[in-house]
């Protein structure tokens, strides 16, 4: 993993720079498709991923730095790098504990409603 500490060398400001990034240029996605081979009949996967210019890549290090988890991969539906992680456990253990403690512009209620949604759909 590349290591970027810059001016988010301090874990408390990153924490806070991220929660603030990602209020913007973040996303949690529950994607849903119909999968015969499967108990159920569907597949249910969790994501959580940030886009950013190419030229501004230094942010998405800095994420997966903070987060220990994801990769970044070039998006070509919109020319953009997108950093992302699909696996439940490091959403639920490390992305969704950080909005916890360093909750988005529009409070801690929408985190606890993604914690809670994320928890119930999958545990």
């Amino acid at each position: 993993m590349r290591s970027y500490a810059g001016p988010y060398s301090s874990r408390e400001f990153l924490s806070a720079y991220v929660s603030g990034y990602v209020d913007g240029e973040g996303c949690f996605t529950v994607s849903i498709s119909p999968r015969a081979k499967l108990r159920v009949g569907w597949e249910v996967r969790p994501s959580f991923s940030v886009s950013q210019n190419g030229d501004r890549a230094e942010v998405l290090y800095a994420i997966q730095e903070l987060f220990e988890c994801g990769s970044i991969r070039p998006d070509r539906s919109d020319r953009t790098l997108k950093w992302e992680t699909r696996r439940l456990e490091d959403i639920l253990e490390r992305v969704i504990p950080h909005f916890e403690s360093w909750p988005l512009s529009q409070g801690s209620s929408v985190t606890s409603c993604v914690s809670r949604s994320f928890a119930v759909s999958w545990r």
